[in-house]
C-alpha cells in the first residue's frame, strides 16, 4: 500500500507502530487497581504457564505482586478495569483485593492447666511443645523481646519487604507470646516464625494473607502451625485456602472473631478445616463479644490476659479478644504434636479436643449462645494418654451427577440486577454439604455497561446450597450508586423465590434449599447445624408502648461499634451495627414501659468510642426522657434499664399499638431532653407559635375593638340621615311650585 500510494516503507511501519500503540493505550485506559485473579480450571503447574500468559496478552500491562504456588491457584495483580473485564471473558474469576483485619479486643495460662475452679495460682506445662514450628500470620514479632530468646525461626514480611518485626502496632507481639512466650506463654519451648500481612494500623490484604500461606507450605517442618488471629467477611478463597493448609499438613488455628455474632459469616474462622476458637472471661463465663455458633470449635481465655509487647525487651500488657484466645489453643496444639511425635492435623486437632473438658463455660444471658460448644481447652502432659489414631478419612462428597436421561435436575436462575456500577459485581452459587464442605456450581461477574437485570442459570440436583453476591466497591447494589438487587428463583424467571437481597456491602450471602418436586425449594437462613434462634417475643398484653431511641456518633472506626437490647428473659429486642464510613446514626424502636431491659455497646477494637480515634458518643432515650450516656469504654459498656422506675409514661393509643421491638434505622432528634427542658429546635418552634398567637390576639382584640365603636353610633347616623331626606323632599317639593315656599295648610 506504501509503494502504491508513494509513501515510504519506514513511514508506514512507524504510523503502523503508533496505531497500535494508540490502540493499546485506548484498551489499557482506566485506574488500575490491585485484584486476585484465579483460574479455577488450571492445576497448579498450569497457572504459572497459561494463566500468565494470559495475563501478559491483558489490556493495561497487568503488574503480577503476588504469585499463589500452593494456597491458591492464581495471583495478585495490578489491573485496570478493561483488563478485568478480558480475563474473566476467559474464564478466570477476578475480584478485588479486600482487607483482613486483627481481632484485638495472665489468668488464662492458670485456667488452661485445671479443669475446675477456683485458680489454683500457677501454670505448670508438663510439656512445652519442643520441635514445633508455630507461624503467627499478624502484624509481625517484636523479635528482641526476652519472651522469644533463642526461638525466633526465618519469617516473611509483606508489607514493606523488609524483616517481620512487629516495631508499631504490637498485636502480633502478643499473640505469639501466649502461644510460646517463656514466662507468659502455653509451648515454651516451640519457635515462633513471624509473618507480616498486617501492617502498623492492623489492617492488611487478602492477597498478602494467602501468600503468606503460601510461604508456610513450603517451609519445612514435621510439626507446624498457623495462628490466624483476623478476620474478615466470609471469602470462599480464604477458606480454599485453608483447606490447602490443612492438606498439606499444618495445623490451622483461627480466631471466631469479636462481633458478637455468627462465626460462620466470617473466615478464616468460618472454614470447616480450622480449629475456631472463641473467648471465655474470667469465671468461666462466655465472653459477650465472642462470635459464636456452629463454626466454633473449642473455648479458651480471651478476656483481659496478659503478654508481651513492643518497645523493650520487658514489655507487657492486657489485652481482651477471641485473638488471645487462639493462641492458647495454638500453644495446646505443639503440646499435643510433641506428645504424638508427629504435626498430622487430624491426630493433633483429635487429641486437643480430647483434652478439653465439658460443661465449665456459663452462658450470656443477655447474648446467649455464646458459650457452644462448650468445651473449654486444657494443656496436655507428657503422661497425657493420646486418643487411639483416627481412621482414615472419608472419600469427598460426590460431585453432582452428569445431566443425563436419568439425573433428578432442577433448574436454578440467578438474577441481578446491578446499579450504576455494574462491573464490581460478581456472584457464585456453591453446593454445601453436610460435612460443610462446598462445591461451585455457578460463577460468573456482572459485565460491565449492564443496565438491565443479568440472568445466569445452572441446573442443580436437590440438596442445601449457598448463594453469595459480592460488591467490589463494598457498597451493595442499594442505595449508593442506584437501587439494585439481587434474587434466585427456581425453574424460571416468574418461579418461586429461594433468596434474595439488596443492601449489603462487601457479600450477601444466602442458603437455601432445592428439592425433588413439589414446590421445590424452601428458603432457609442458616445452615442446619447451627442453634435455632431464641423464641419470638410474646404480643404485647395492651398497646401501651414508649418510643425507644438510640443515637450513636462513632469515632474514626465505626465499623467497629455494634448494640444490643434484651429484656429481662434474654430474649433480643433490637439490635444493629455501623457500617464502615457510617456518621451519626440512630434507631428507634417501641417498648413496654413497665418492663426492665439490658442495654450494651460493643467495640470490636476495645477502645469504645472516646477518645482514643475521635470524640464518639452514644445516647439513649425512652419516651423523651434520656435513661444513658457515654463513650469512654472498653470493648463493652452494658447499662441496665427500668423502665418503670424511671417513670416512663406510655404513648397515646393513636400513636400505634402491637409493633414492640421493631427497629427503625433513621436519623431522629427526641423533643425533649434529659432534663424535660426543650431541645433547641423545640424551642424555635414554641417561640414562633407564641409570636403567631399573639398577633391573632391583638388583630381580634383591634377587630373588636373597631365593632362596638361602629355598633354604638348607628341610631345618630339613622336619625341625621332622615333629617337630610326630609330636606331633599322639601326642595323637590318647592322646585315643582316654581321656586315658591308653600302655604301651610289652614
Amino acid at each position: 500500500f506504501g509503494v502504491v500510494m508513494g509513501i515510504r516503507p519506514q513511514a508506514v511501519g512507524c504510523a503502523a507502530l503508533l496505531a497500535a500503540l494508540a490502540v493499546a493505550s485506548a484498551a489499557g485506559r482506566g485506574t488500575a487497581g490491585r485484584y486476585i485473579v484465579r483460574f479455577p480450571r488450571l492445576s497448579h503447574a498450569e497457572v504459572a504457564d497459561r494463566g500468565e500468559r494470559l495475563l501478559r496478552r491483558a489490556p493495561g500491562a497487568p503488574k503480577v505482586s503476588r504469585r499463589f504456588h500452593r494456597a491458591a491457584k492464581g495471583v495478585a495483580a495490578e489491573l485496570t478495569p478493561a483488563a478485568v473485564l478480558y480475563l474473566r471473558a476467559r474464564g478466570a474469576v477476578v475480584f478485588k483485593d479486600f482487607e483482613v483485619t486483627a481481632d484485638a479486643l495472665s489468668w488464662g495460662l492458670d485456667r488452661i492447666d485445671q479443669p475446675d475452679l477456683p485458680l489454683d495460682g500457677s501454670y505448670t506445662p508438663g510439656n512445652d511443645g519442643a520441635g514445633a514450628d508455630i507461624f503467627v500470620l499478624d502484624t509481625g514479632i517484636f523479635s528482641r523481646h526476652r519472651e522469644f530468646a533463642g526461638r525466633i525461626g526465618d519469617g516473611y514480611d509483606l508489607v514493606d519487604g523488609g524483616e517481620p518485626d512487629d516495631t508499631c502496632n504490637g498485636h502480633g507481639t502478643h499473640v505469639a507470646a501466649i502461644a510460646a512466650g517463656a514466662t507468659v506463654g502455653v509451648a515454651r519451648g516451640a519457635t515462633v516464625h513471624a509473618v507480616r500481612i498486617l501492617g502498623c494500623d492492623g489492617k492488611g490484604l487478602a492477597s498478602d494473607l494467602i501468600e503468606g500461606m503460601d510461604f508456610v507450605l513450603a517451609h519445612a517442618g514435621a510439626r507446624r502451625i498457623v495462628i490466624m488471629a483476623l478476620s474478615t467477611a466470609v471469602s470462599p478463597t480464604i477458606n480454599d485456602a485453608v483447606a490447602e493448609l490443612v492438606a498439606g499438613g499444618v495445623v490451622v488455628v483461627s480466631t471466631a472473631g469479636n462481633k458478637g455474632a455468627d462465626a460462620c459469616d466470617y473466615s478464616p474462622g468460618s472454614a470447616p478445616e480450622a480449629i475456631t476458637v472463641g473467648a471465655t472471661s474470667e469465671g468461666d463465663r462466655a465472653a459477650a463479644f465472642s462470635n459464636a455458633g456452629s463454626c466454633v470449635d473449642i473455648l479458651a481465655p480471651g478476656q483481659y490476659i496478659t503478654s508481651a509487647w513492643i518497645g523493650h525487651d520487658t514489655a507487657t500488657r492486657v489485652n481482651s479478644g477471641t485473638s488471645m484466645a487462639a493462641p492458647h489453643v495454638a500453644g495446646i496444639c505443639a503440646q499435643a504434636a510433641q506428645a504424638l511425635g508427629t504435626g498430622d492435623p487430624a491426630l493433633v486437632r483429635e487429641a486437643v479436643m480430647a483434652a478439653a473438658v465439658t460443661g465449665r463455660v456459663g452462658d450470656y444471658a443477655a447474648n446467649p449462645g455464646r458459650n457452644r460448644p462448650n468445651l473449654l481447652a486444657q494443656t496436655l502432659d507428657r503422661e497425657a494418654p493420646m486418643p487411639p489414631p483416627s481412621p482414615p478419612a472419608p472419600p469427598p462428597p460426590p460431585l453432582p451427577p452428569d445431566l443425563g436421561p436419568d439425573a433428578e435436575l432442577r433448574l436454578v436462575m440467578v438474577s441481578v440486577t446491578p446499579d450504576a456500577k455494574p462491573s464490581e459485581v460478581s456472584f457464585a452459587l456453591m453446593r454445601m454439604y453436610d460435612d460443610g464442605s462446598l462445591t461451585r456450581v455457578l460463577e460468573d461477574a456482572v459485565p460491565r455497561g449492564q443496565a438491565s437485570p443479568y440472568l445466569r442459570s445452572a441446573a442443580v440436583v436437590p440438596g442445601r446450597y449457598l448463594v453469595q453476591v459480592y460488591d467490589e466497591g463494598n457498597d451493595g447494589l442499594c442505595c449508593a450508586h442506584g437501587e439494585g438487587a439481587w434474587e434466585v428463583r427456581l425453574d424460571n424467571t416468574t418461579g418461586p423465590v429461594l433468596a434474595s437481597g439488596a443492601s449489603f456491602s462487601y457479600v450477601d450471602s444466602a442458603y437455601f434449599e432445592v428439592d425433588a418436586g413439589g414446590p421445590g425449594a424452601q428458603p432457609v437462613l442458616d445452615t442446619p447445624a447451627r442453634p435455632p434462634p431464641p423464641p419470638p417475643m410474646p404480643p404485647p398484653a395492651d398497646p401501651d408502648w414508649v418510643d425507644f431511641e438510640l443515637e450513636i456518633t462513632p469515632d474514626a472506626y465505626p465499623e467497629d461499634v455494634s448494640w444490643g437490647l434484651w429484656d429481662s428473659a434474654g430474649r433480643e429486642v433490637g439490635s444493629g451495627a455501623l457500617q464502615r464510613g457510617a456518621s451519626r446514626t440512630s434507631w428507634a424502636l417501641r417498648v413496654d414501659p413497665n418492663a426492665r431491659y439490658d442495654f450494651q455497646i460493643f467495640d470490636a477494637a476495645a477502645d469504645g468510642l472516646c477518645c482514643a480515634f475521635g470524640t464518639g458518643s452514644y445516647r439513649v432515650v425512652a419516651g423523651g426522657k434520656q435513661l444513658a450516656a457515654g463513650g469512654s469504654f472498653g470493648a463493652r459498656e452494658e447499662v441496665p434499664l427500668d423502665l418503670r422506675a424511671a417513670h416512663i409514661a406510655p404513648a397515646s393509643s393513636g400513636s400505634g399499638s402491637g409493633d414492640g421491638g421493631s427497629v427503625t434505622n433513621a436519623t431522629t432528634s427526641a423533643p425533649v431532653d434529659a432534663l424535660g427542658s426543650l431541645s433547641p429546635q423545640a424551642e424555635v418552634a414554641v417561640a414562633v407559635s407564641v409570636i403567631v398567637f399573639a398577633m391573632i390576639v391583638v388583630l381580634g382584640v383591634g377587630y373588636t375593638i373597631a365593632h362596638m365603636m361602629h355598633s354604638s353610633s348607628s341610631p345618630r347616623r339613622r336619625r341625621g340621615s332622615k333629617r337630610r331626606s326630609k330636606r331633599r323632599s322639601a326642595r323637590r317639593s318647592a322646585s315643582a311650585v316654581g321656586g315658591r315656599k308653600p302655604q301651610a295648610a289652614p
